[in-house]
């Protein structure tokens, strides 16, 4: 993992910000929820909106029962 403050830590930091900034988060909260990832303080799943990890389906996004 990176180190804060660090050229590739900005790099993955940039990607995760862009990526739940497009999935909907704030943008204030989407750097928050980057820096809390990539410091290991909220696992990278658990970061993610709950449509898209939905339990025991298989796949993500699609509800129990579609397919």
């Amino acid at each position: 993992m990176p180190r804060p403050g660090s050229h590739e830590y900005d790099k993955h930091r940039a990607r995760l910000r862009k990526k739940f900034d497009n999935q909907g988060v704030p943008d204030q909260h989407a750097a928050e929820r980057a820096n809390d990832v990539l410091q290991g303080r909220i696992p990278a799943g658990i970061a993610e909106p709950r449509w898209r990890r939905e339990a025991g389906t298989g796949r993500a996004g699609h509800g129990r029962g579609s397919g």
